[in-house]
């Protein structure tokens, strides 16, 4: 079956969503997109707003290969993506890109076999606006301490980012003055450690952004009109 530009579409924003985290597999079914990176350290979801699939599921492997073949097909004049189906019920078997005197196969991973929750389970407490200067020094504060973990905190001295090197010296930079409250019992204050890396990359992507943190500590992130769900470190 043939694939709309809006099919196509959604679907690369998925994987080029995914990749900015470090996910390598997609799954896209009714009503939900649900993701995971090899860690476990991050989680990408989404359960409103998923447009029908022409087809009941895709289970989306080796999306680093999958970017660099829709790059290649997609820059042919007429581009189109069919999609092998067994059933309208049933998953996507494979796609075919097709341009311009140009074909290439991409073989679909089974959703079964992919690894990602259903569900986020925390409740979202506070939330945060960050700025693009507050992503430069976080950028500069991991290259100037060499670490991997950065900890978000929030209490009455405003929201700040804090990182440490093996020798405990401490990296501090208070970016908001204070956190919003979601819920009715106001509660602004967490201290919660995530990987500097993955945190780095959803905030140079939206350095304006919001994100919002719940009561376990997990960190969401909009982007792309998907959610991404950071989970705390130990």
């Amino acid at each position: 079956m043939k694939l709309t530009p809006e099919t196509i579409a959604y679907i690369v924003n998925a994987i080029k969503t995914a990749k900015l985290v470090g996910i390598e597999d997609v799954i896209i079914e009714p009503d939900m997109v649900r993701a995971m990176d090899p860690s476990n350290s991050v989680v990408l979801f989404q359960n409103t707003d998923v447009p029908d699939m022409p087809f009941g599921s895709i289970g989306l492997t080796r999306i680093n290969t999958l970017l660099t073949r829709y790059d290649i097909a997609s820059s042919c004049e007429n581009f189109n993506v069919t999609a092998d189906v067994k059933g309208t019920d049933d998953f996507a078997r494979s796609l075919l890109l097709k341009g311009k005197g140009i074909k290439v196969d991409y073989r679909c991973g089974k959703p079964l076999h992919i690894k990602a929750p259903r569900q986020v389970n925390d409740t979202l407490q506070s939330s945060v606006t960050i700025n693009s200067e507050a992503v430069t020094m976080l950028q500069k504060g991991a290259s100037a301490m060499g670490a991997d973990l950065v900890s978000v905190i929030s209490n009455d001295d405003g929201v700040s980012f804090e990182i440490s090197d093996v020798n405990s010296d401490i990296f501090s930079y208070t970016f908001a003055d204070s956190a919003e409250p979601l819920t009715d019992d106001n509660k602004t204050t967490f201290a919660n450690r995530y990987p500097i890396k993955i945190i780095s990359a959803l905030f140079k992507s939206n350095p304006t952004g919001t994100f919002s943190v719940g009561a376990k500590g997990i960190m969401s992130f909009p982007i792309n009109g998907l959610t991404v769900f950071v989970l705390p470190q130990i």
